[in-house]
């Protein structure tokens, strides 16, 4: 193995390979103290995690209930084949962190936006678990992130929590936040696993009316996604990023 790819490390710290790629991996891990380094650090996060809110998990029978009535029409390498068109960035400042142009991380930002336009319009279904449950649906989606998973107050833009569901990207597992309007309007908060050694800069997209502004910090990508003015977004973005950073 010339490289310990980024996914084979999160598919082995969640147990998730054949018998021949995890014997692969741990002979990698044998000598790169690093990588080994790091997967102890993915544990021991899980780990408390898991002794945090397995009590409140395994409380009764699960409160969250899947989206078994409509089909979920597949985004992967639709919206990563489009990436080229979707994505158009500018330049501006936002607490702190630098809204510029510069080639970023498309796909994590293109598939939050191709799941914002699926869930956003749809009626029944729009979350798995709503935010009446919000204490299991953050619990459950920390677990599943190996990292707090909290939602934003957004009330004083008028946007209120409306719930939430699991997805994935690629092989990892992703969270999809949503909030509403009085009058219907929704925005969506996307985040997943990365491997970042430090925080990234503030960036931009718009396809078909959506608008997103994509970040990152040490462990984690977030695109919040709407299709609400880029100023009015922007200070939404801000405020999360400050919520986050708490």
């Amino acid at each position: 193995m010339k490289q310990l790819d980024e996914n084979m490390l999160n598919a082995y710290v969640d147990g998730q390979l054949s018998d021949v790629e995890r014997a692969r991996v741990e002979s990698w891990l044998a000598s790169h103290p690093e990588d080994r380094a790091t997967v102890e650090a993915y544990r021991d996060q899980i780990e408390r995690l898991h002794q945090k809110y397995d009590p409140l998990l395994n409380h009764g029978k699960p409160s969250y209930r899947p989206a078994i009535e409509q089909k979920r029409p597949w985004i992967g390498n639709y919206w990563l084949a489009t990436a080229a068109t979707l994505i158009f960035f500018v330049s501006g400042v936002a607490t702190g962190l630098m809204v510029k142009s510069a080639p970023v991380r498309v796909d994590v930002a293109t598939v939050a936006m191709g799941a914002h336009m699926v869930y956003a319009s749809e009626v029944k279904h729009p979350v798995e678990v709503g935010a009446d449950e919000q204490k299991h649906l953050l619990s459950w989606l920390s677990l599943r992130l190996g990292r707090e998973v909290e939602a934003p107050r957004l009330d004083r833009f008028g946007f209120q929590l409306l719930g939430g569901r699991l997805m994935a990207n690629g092989s990892k597992p992703a969270a999809q936040l949503m909030y509403e309007r009085f009058n219907g309007e929704r925005l969506t908060l996307y985040l997943t696993r990365g491997d970042h050694q430090k925080p990234k800069q503030f960036r931009f997209g718009e396809h078909e009316g959506v608008n997103a502004f994509f970040w990152e910090d040490e462990t984690t990508s977030f695109v919040l996604v709407g299709a609400i003015d880029r100023r009015t977004l922007l200070q939404l973005a801000e405020s999360t990023y400050q919520q986050y950073k708490l």
